[in-house]
């Protein structure tokens, strides 16, 4: 028991043995598979050669480009902000409008709503199309 705490609670032990575990695993299936198939130590020299190719392979191209394999290139494209203000009230407060909007102390979530909109669209606030699935 003593053991596996030591195993969690030391990072690099764990990170070794994750290491020996994954290269005994991957290589281990591989060559347990040629050997079925092509013998015991024809197994090993074709599993040896595959290695030995994937290391050769893996040095002419970092060797090549010096960043090791190329995936796409990261890019920035701007996306526009969503904001979810569902009290009119917060609006301001959210600076989302300039000037406050007064919505009487009984009004229903439809009128409150509606003096909302209207306030929106004096500030110069486009309505966006309802088929725009972005934004719902």
């Amino acid at each position: 028991m003593s053991t596996m705490l030591s195993i969690a609670w030391e990072p690099e032990i764990r990170g070794l043995l994750t290491v020996i575990i994954a290269v005994v695993a991957l290589c281990g299936s591989v060559y347990l598979i040629l050997a079925t198939n092509v013998g015991a130590r024809l197994g090993l020299l074709v599993a040896l050669a595959g290695l030995s190719g994937w290391m050769v392979m893996m040095g002419v191209i970092w060797m090549t480009y010096g960043i090791g394999l190329k995936g796409n290139e990261p890019s920035w494209k701007p996306a526009h902000p969503f904001t979810v203000v569902r009290d009119v009230a917060l609006l301001p407060q959210a600076e989302v409008l300039v000037n406050s909007v007064k919505i009487s102390e009984g009004a229903s979530p439809v009128e409150a709503a509606t003096a909302g909109a209207k306030a929106l669209q004096e500030e110069n606030w486009k309505v966006l199309p309802t088929d725009d699935k972005g934004r719902g």
